[in-house]
């Protein structure tokens, strides 16, 4: 009983040190320059991409909805697009809004454009 005992502080003690490591955000070679708020979109897969001597930024997001910043629309989340070629002041460029997604026979699923492939 005393080994279960002992084992089992040992994995609360465990438990409580890597949950509190892994709130401190961590960087190795790299610092936060900037950061864009994306009309609140959640936000996956961002996928930078060279336009001669400009970086874009295309970031897709997760399904849902919310206000365009730049015209004042509701739209689906879709994909959002940055210049990042300063990377200390990105710049919003555009919100390309998905379309609804709905299979035929269920209820609305939202929208979303989380993948992006940028050729």
């Amino acid at each position: 009983m005393k080994n279960i005992t002992l084992l089992l502080a040992s994995s609360y003690v465990l438990s409580i040190s890597i949950a509190s490591a892994q709130t401190a955000p961590e960087a190795m070679n790299m610092e936060l320059v900037a950061h864009h708020a994306l009309d609140a979109r959640p936000s996956y897969q961002p996928m930078p991409h060279r336009y001669g001597d400009r970086w874009i930024l295309f970031v897709g997001h997760h399904a849902g909805e919310g206000v365009n910043s730049l015209n004042g629309d509701l739209e689906g989340h879709g994909t959002g697009v940055l210049d990042v070629t300063d990377p200390a002041n990105p710049v919003y460029l555009s919100h390309i809004p998905a379309p609804p997604w709905q299979p035929e026979g269920s209820i609305s699923l939202g929208t979303g454009a989380q993948h992006n492939m940028i050729c």
